[in-house]
């Protein structure tokens, strides 16, 4: 849409001055105020804001009605993809003007809300413009159609749903063709490039999607022996119109994180219907990479970066042959134990007597092994009030598995009181005997009074 009619403009031309005598200019009046009252009626609240006048009977793009449609989806990276659906009826009376309805249903399948949808005005005029979405503004200028969520906090146009969009201008005064617009992410207002050009055939398309993730989600875990293993998962949908054939998925190598010596093996996909998904799954051992994760990571050894690829070798005839490739990031960490102790729990008793007191302190400890990686045998250490030490055990702990460390001791507080309160300070893995993914989550305190 938006190429404007290529006919030659009209001439003004010279026209007599007539006059009407003042009973006519009445009733003149009085048929155009008319004429204006039954045209907002047959438009009820057509208006730049506002829902589209209901002349269509059934959906976004009313069957039997002459419309071409259009449909393509722009590929934003690791933000994920937008799908714009074009659909252009012609020739609909709507206040005794013959209009042209180009509708456009965006399908975001990113991983972030969309907050804004804006399209070129090159018709030299401001044809108005519509939304299906609630609190949604559509302001036109003469170079653009502007649709806004009402803050760019939204509510936007969710991942994996669609919001619906109109202009209506005079029946004849413009040609459909290909635009390039721009989609605005809500939180990061980030913009990119969307378009509405490649004619839709009743054909499959193949993409990758996902709801939590951009279009994959992957995790990598590397010992400390120089092994790792990476998976990666992803879900395959057909966005076209006709069933799609049986296909491969891929892992394509962009780093040194996968090799011909280690790659994954193809992942078949089934047939899918129109709308239909099919999850993918690989895992493999990758090779060591130089590149390091982003400090947003946090820490890591190395960073992998992955295509996947669906419909290969090219076994499906699609609509889009260009939207089949997704990228995937993955942080490959250090498998590592990390001890932290989670609860404390502490009593202290005392027998009085009139010289001196005898208190006995009892603590335990809930220790977890919150890490990647089994953790050996090491001893865990209370350092009291009067700076005295004293030392448990603690056995070898899986990832996620927990022990509870008791300590226990007696001492002569001397003639009452005892002291009150009792400052206790734990640490497990207190001779620092392992290599742990955080040594800065061994410690606790404990408060007790001994009276």
């Amino acid at each position: 849409m938006n190429r404007m009619d290529s006919s030659s403009p009209s001439v003004a031309k010279e026209v007599p001055v007539m006059t009407r005598p003042a009973g006519l200019r009445m009733v003149l009046i009085a048929v155009w105020l008319c004429v204006i009252a039954c045209s907002l009626i047959t438009q009820g609240l057509g208006g730049p804001g506002f829902p589209p006048p209901p002349y269509e009977p059934t959906g976004f793009c009313p069957p039997g009605s002459p419309h071409a449609i259009d449909v393509e989806t722009s590929n934003m990276g690791t933000w994920g993809s937008v799908q714009i659906e074009e659909c252009v009826t012609t020739n609909i009376l709507i206040g005794g003007v013959y209009v042209d309805r180009y509708g456009y249903r965006v399908t975001n399948y990113s991983s972030y809300s969309l907050c804004s949808f804006v399209l070129p005005n090159d018709t030299g005029s401001t044809p108005p413009c519509y939304t299906n979405l609630g609190g949604w503004t559509c302001t036109v200028t003469l170079y653009n159609w502007s649709w806004q969520a009402p803050t760019w906090s939204g509510p936007g146009i969710d991942p994996n749903s669609y919001g619906d969009f109109w202009i209506d201008v005079p029946t004849g005064t413009t040609v459909d063709a290909g635009v390039t617009g721009h989609v605005s992410f809500c939180s990061s207002q980030l913009q990119y490039s969307v378009t509405t050009t490649g004619p839709r055939s009743p054909l499959p398309n193949l993409i990758f999607t996902g709801v939590n993730d951009i279009c994959c989600s992957g995790s990598c875990v590397w010992n400390e022996l120089g092994g790792g293993t990476i998976t990666v998962s992803a879900t395959v949908k057909n966005i076209g119109l006709s069933p799609s054939a049986g296909c491969y998925a891929i892992v394509e190598p962009l780093s040194t994180c996968v090799s011909s010596v280690n790659s994954p093996p193809p992942k078949y996909v089934p047939p899918l219907s129109p709308g239909g998904t099919w999850p993918v799954t690989w895992t493999w051992n990758p090779t060591s990479n130089s590149v390091p994760c982003p400090p947003s990571q946090g820490p890591g050894l190395f960073w992998c970066v992955l295509n996947i690829k669906v419909d290969v070798p090219d076994l499906v005839t699609e609509s889009n042959e260009n939207d089949n490739v997704g990228t995937c990031s993955v942080c490959c960490e250090l498998s590592r134990p990390d001890l932290t102790i989670l609860t404390t729990n502490g009593t202290c008793t005392c027998v009085q007597s009139p010289l001196y007191s005898t208190c006995t302190i009892t603590v335990s400890a809930l220790v977890e092994n919150i890490g990647t990686a089994a953790s050996n045998p090491c001893q865990a250490e209370i350092i009291d009030s009067n700076g005295q030490s004293h030392i448990a055990s603690v056995g070898g702990l899986a990832p996620s598995q927990t022990a509870t460390v008791s300590w226990q001791w007696s001492f002569d507080c001397g003639r009452p009181p005892c002291p009150c309160p009792n400052v206790l300070t734990e640490e497990v893995d207190s001779a620092h005997t392992e290599n742990e993914s955080d040594e800065n989550n061994n410690t606790a305190v404990t408060v007790v009074c001994c009276q």
